[in-house]
């Protein structure tokens, strides 16, 4: 046991990669008393779950969802989690944790129980000022890798496989009846503008795309509004990076569709990302790969530009190198041997995307917004 300041972390319990071998640090403990504390997770009268890319790679999604409907507890994503693990069409689904602490406590507020699943407890992007949970809540976190639990600041954290772990919970006595959460806000449909949305261009890309087709995303400015607009209900069909980095998108989609042949995958990536690693297209059309890359082109590094006032930046000062007027995506993708086509008017959308996603090879569609 490694006792810190806010609670304990077990970190003499077995941690295991999938269902393919299990890895032990220290020594082993059975699973009845290394869930000991994760069981007391279902005695709170308002629970919430806090789920991360852990569960994904675990497996644990459809075990996930059965606790969730067991407990009626609603479920929030992990900030900056790099992988969808929660259906987002679900009634309990409560939406995404933003990497700000003040934001985190404000929205988690009203939860006497906070069950962290697969994810760290939490992520921030800046360090923020006070607690880390709300007043009265209770935090456990159930985590495959000890070093993310020997850093959360408060409650109990568990060390154990994801899977296996929250398996282990159904098996116990039912908890106590809890009326259902009240539902998430429906959020407005985007309608077509003369100079497209984001919101609108990602409805659209939701409308058009497969449930199963793979999304690798990185475009951080316009993250919030893909959270809203364009939903992920299965598992394994999302993949972004776990931290603010760039260049992460591009050559990511390309792994992924060799990862998953035969699945149609969508590099879905802002302009200023792009910029990063462009060359990964060419790879995708040496290889044939069946990817679609849709560039949000709004001319700037907006992501740069929204995060400059945290760097002492005042609201009318230039931040050199983040404006980029005059890109042409298609011709950029032409040169690497891959067919492009660019969109200024909304109405065009659905087709050419529609077109783009039949494809068996690469195809890039830039999409130009607001």
């Amino acid at each position: 046991m490694v006792r810190l300041s806010a609670g304990w972390v077990t970190c003499s319990t077995s941690a295991a990669r999938g269902d393919a071998g299990t890895v032990r640090a220290g020594v082993g403990v059975d699973s009845r008393r290394r869930l000991g504390p994760a069981r007391r997770a279902g005695a709170g009268a308002r629970p919430a779950f806090v789920v991360g890319g852990a569960v994904d790679r675990a497996g644990g999604w459809d075990e996930v969802v059965s606790l969730a409907e067991r407990h009626h507890a609603r479920v929030f994503v992990a900030p900056m989690s790099g992988r969808c693990a929660f259906p987002e069409d679900h009634r309990l689904f409560a939406g995404f944790l933003p990497a700000m602490r003040e934001t985190i406590v404000e929205l988690l507020g009203g939860h006497d129980l906070i069950f962290v699943i697969g994810a760290p407890a939490f992520t921030y992007h800046v360090e923020g000022h006070g607690p880390h949970l709300p007043a009265g809540a209770t935090l456990y976190q159930l985590i495959d890798d000890p070093a993310i639990a020997a850093w959360s600041p408060a409650g109990t954290a568990v060390v154990g496989n994801i899977r296996r772990g929250v398996a282990d919970l159904l098996t116990r006595p039912a908890p106590k009846q809890r009326p259902l959460p009240a539902p998430r806000t429906a959020r407005p449909r985007a309608e077509p503008s003369a100079l497209m949305s984001v919101a609108f261009a990602l409805q659209t890309l939701a409308e058009v795309r497969e449930a199963s087709d793979i999304v690798v995303e990185e475009a951080p400015s316009s993250r919030p509004v893909m959270q809203n607009y364009l939903p992920f209900t299965q598992s394994g069909t999302f993949y972004t990076m776990d931290s603010g980095g760039l260049g992460y998108g591009m050559p990511a989609a390309v792994g992924v569709a060799l990862a998953k042949p035969g699945t149609r995958v969508i590099g879905l990536i802002g302009d200023g990302s792009s910029m990063y690693s462009l060359q990964a297209i060419y790879s995708a059309v040496r290889m044939k790969l069946p990817i679609t890359f849709v560039i949000l082109n709004n001319s700037r590094y907006a992501a740069l530009q929204d995060f400059a006032p945290e760097f002492g930046f005042g609201p009318d000062d230039p931040v050199q190198g983040t404006d980029l007027p005059g890109l042409d995506f298609v011709a950029l993708a032409a040169g690497m041997g891959c067919r492009g086509t660019r969109v200024t008017q909304a109405e065009r959308l659905h087709d050419v995307l529609r077109e783009a996603l039949a494809s068996s090879g690469p195809r890039l569609v830039e999409v130009v917004v607001a």
